[in-house]
Parts: C-alpha cells; structure tokens; sequence
C-alpha cells in the first residue's frame, strides 16, 4: 500500500462513518494543537491523527479506537501472525523483491519499544490516509482481518543489512 500522504489510520469497519478526514465536523467539536488548513480555527479528525509525534499512537474514534502510523507516509505491508500481526512500513530498499526477502526472515530477537494498548471492536480493519472521511475511500486502502479484542502495540526499526530497512508496528494479542 502506498499513500502520497499521510498519517495512515488504521480504523476498525464500524467506526469508519465516525471519521471525517480533513473535513470539520458539523456535530462534534475536535480538540487538536496541529491545522492543516491554518485559514480554519475548528480542527478536523486529519488534524488530531497528526498531533500523533510517534511511530504510532491510539486515539478515540466515536465509540472505539483507531491507530494511527506517524512519521512519513510509506508503504506498509500487513503480515498476519498467530498473535496479531505486524504492519511493516518500508524505509528503503534495492526493490520489492528486497524488502519481501527481509520480511520473510523477521528474527524473534527485535528489541521492541510499547507503544500503547489499541483495542478493537470490529473487523476487518481498513489502512488508509486520515486526510481522507472514512465512509469515503479516495485512495487505495488495505483491508486487514484481525479479530475483535486487546492487542498491545509495539514499534521497532529492522535494518538486516545497509541496503534495506523497514518500521515495524506489532498488534500483539493481549493475554485473556
């Protein structure tokens, strides 16, 4: 998946009428510190995703959560595991068939950073650009099942050699 913009938002199917993109919301009123559009003093859902400063970050979207991919926008790749999954967002690489070889060969070994807890309330989960209204896809968007519950969410970089780097964003199930 690759977006020209960003932050990326991973929402849960339900809640994507709940958020408004850049688009001020008639009903509700957005607290965020960023504006993408200065000349407006009411902030919008794209505004609150960038107040996120890190890899990754939960926010509330109406009555759930979604998780929003800081730092620049990248193509991010979802790579299902019994725990959860890892949303892998390129850095760089010689081509495609790079990256998927490093991917392929993820070590146990990362030293993962926490990041916060990101519960979901429905699936499947969309990847998309937060600029965009939910309800409305402009731009492709990445369908990811991943099943209602608790994950903890972890970041980590992966480098394996000079030429090929990713960020790694890990959706690991809570314990029950």
């Amino acid at each position: 998946m690759d977006h020209a913009a960003g932050p990326l938002l991973l929402l849960p199917d339900s809640l994507l009428p709940e958020w408004s993109g850049i688009d001020v919301p008639d009903y509700r009123v957005v607290a965020a510190r960023f504006r993408g559009n200065a000349e407006e003093p009411r902030a919008s859902d794209y505004d609150r995703a960038c107040d996120v400063g890190d890899y990754a970050g939960v926010i509330e979207v109406g009555y759930g959560f979604g998780l929003v991919l800081g730092d620049m926008p990248a193509a991010t790749n979802w790579l299902p595991r019994p725990f959860g999954g890892i949303l892998a967002r390129w850095e760089y690489a010689e081509s495609d068939r790079a990256m998927d070889a490093a991917l392929a060969c993820i070590p146990d070994s990362l030293t993962w950073t926490e990041k916060g807890n990101f519960t979901v309330v429905s699936s499947p989960l969309h990847l998309f650009n937060s600029a965009e209204p939910g309800d409305e896809a402009v731009l492709l968007r990445l369908a990811i099942p991943l099943a209602a519950g608790s994950y903890s969410v972890r970041w980590t970089r992966y480098a394996p050699d000079e030429r090929t780097a990713a960020s790694l964003i890990e959706l690991r199930r809570a314990s029950i």
